[in-house]
C-alpha cells in the first residue's frame, strides 16, 4: 500500500490517520525541530523525488545542502520558530538542476512543523503560455468587431497599442483571417 510501512512500527499499519494521510494525492510531511524528517506520505516523497524510507529520521541540510540559504527555507524557519502558519508558492531546485513548482503550506504542529505542498508546476506552465498569446478584439467604427492575436516577445510584455492595432487593421489582407502582431505592433502574419 505504502512505502513507509516498512520503516514504521507495524502498529501504525493500520492507524486511521496514518491511513488518510497516505491516500491523499498531495504531499504532507513533518519536519521535527532539528529539522529531520518524521514523517512523508507517498505523494510527498514523491514531490522530493526520493522514496520516504531513505528520508525519514534524516536532516533536511544533509539530504538537501544548501536548502538552508534559499528563500524557502526562510519561510520555513520563520513558521519553525515564529510557530506561525504560512502559505506561498516555490519553485524548487532539485540538486539535478531540474525546477518544479510547489504551492506550500507550512503549520506549526508540537513536533516541529507540517509542510502540506501542491505540485503546480502545471498550472505555472499554462499561465506563463497564456500570457504568451492574447486575443485582442477591436471594434473599429467600419466594421462590428475585429479580432487580432499578440504575441509577446523578450523586449516588451505588453500589448501595442490600440492605434498601431487599428492601422494595421483597417485594411488587413485577407479580412476573413485576423492578423497576428507582435509587441512592437508589428504586423507578423495571419493566425
Amino acid at each position: 500500500m505504502s512505502e513507509l510501512v516498512s520503516v514504521l512500527p507495524p502498529s501504525l499499519d493500520r492507524d486511521p490517520l496514518r491511513l488518510a494521510l497516505d491516500c491523499l494525492e498531495e504531499g504532507f510531511q513533518i519536519l521535527d525541530r532539528n529539522w529531520h524528517y518524521v514523517y512523508l506520505n507517498p505523494a510527498a516523497a514523491r514531490h522530493s523525488r526520493r522514496p520516504a524510507r531513505d528520508l525519514i529520521g534524516q536532516s533536511i541540510f544533509e539530504e538537501y545542502p544548501g536548502i538552508d540559504q534559499t528563500p524557502m527555507f526562510a519561510r520555513l524557519r520563520r513558521s519553525m520558530e515564529e510557530r506561525v502558519p504560512q502559505v506561498f508558492e516555490n519553485e524548487f531546485t532539485f540538486p539535478d538542476g531540474s525546477k518544479r513548482w510547489f504551492e506550500l503550506r507550512v503549520q506549526p504542529a508540537a513536533e516541529g512543523i507540517c509542510v502540506y505542498s501542491t505540485d503546480i508546476d502545471e498550472r505555472k506552465r499554462r499561465t506563463r503560455n497564456d500570457r504568451a498569446t492574447v486575443l485582442v478584439r477591436v471594434a473599429l467604427p467600419d466594421r462590428p468587431r475585429t479580432d487580432a492575436i499578440w504575441r509577446p516577445n523578450r523586449r516588451s510584455l505588453t500589448p501595442p497599442g490600440a492605434n498601431a492595432i487599428r492601422q494595421r487593421m483597417v485594411s488587413p489582407s485577407n479580412p476573413s483571417s485576423p492578423s497576428v502582431f507582435d509587441s512592437a505592433g508589428t504586423n507578423v502574419g495571419t493566425s
